[in-house]
């Protein structure tokens, strides 16, 4: 079968890749197509790049600015240092922060890749525990952070449910997802998104009982009795 992208020049397949702009949408692509699949592994950097700077268009790439560029400290903070934090701080809320895409700061950048891949992570465990329907149980597992992530597990072993990805969500379901991941929010704010938080404290609650409880298993014989 003919690759229909070989008679593209290279600017309008990477120009496709681009505004494709998530990976659940490239992936079929890339299947179809090994010269898009070529094109892809050769570019690779440059689209992930793009892809972040969407992802994180407007205030969002200060949220993302001021963790990653958040004044490093081993132990407790010197005086003297303290008003490093404290510009640091007053810079991201009057939107000063250096944009690194401008600025070509490649380091940064990668930086800000890490914070969203890890940031999807824990989205996509919030939003797949939210929409369980057993959420007893999903609660009970903690995130996989493997990058090969499909099912919730429990003890490494899977309890029969997807993983719903953050490709998956529309583009203003991740920004207010994203938004509520990343910053403190206002009153109004926070009473919109306020499962977020229940989420994080239910994590805790997760973490501790598997600290706490290491023979216990969740198997169908317990949920029947318990249901």
């Amino acid at each position: 079968m003919t690759d229909i992208f070989t008679s593209l020049p290279p600017e309008l397949r990477l120009g496709i890749l681009l505004h494709l702009n998530s990976r659940s949408s490239i992936a079929p692509l890339l299947k179809a197509s090994p010269c898009m699949l070529a094109q892809y592994q050769e570019s690779k950097i440059l689209i992930r790049r793009g892809f972040i700077k969407a992802e994180l268009a407007d205030g969002l790439l200060q949220d993302a600015l001021a963790v990653v560029l958040f004044p490093q400290q081993d132990g407790p903070i010197p005086k003297a240092d303290r008003k490093e934090v404290q510009r640091h701080v007053e810079r991201w809320s009057q939107g000063q922060l250096p944009d690194p895409f401008h600025l070509k700061d490649y380091p940064t950048i990668e930086s800000l890749d890490r914070l969203y891949h890890r940031l999807s992570t824990y989205i996509e465990d919030y939003i797949t525990k939210a929409t369980s329907n057993y959420p007893p149980r999903a609660y009970l597992c903690l995130p996989d952070l493997s990058s090969k992530r499909g099912r919730l597990l429990f003890r490494n072993k899977q309890i029969g449910q997807n993983v719903i990805k953050i490709d998956y969500l529309t583009d203003a379901e991740r920004r207010r997802l994203l938004q509520a991941f990343l910053r403190q929010l206002t009153a109004w704010e926070c009473e919109a998104i306020q499962s977020v938080y229940s989420y994080i404290q239910a994590l805790y609650g997760a973490t501790i009982f598997f600290i706490g409880y290491p023979d216990f298993n969740y198997n169908k014989e317990h949920i029947s009795n318990t249901s």
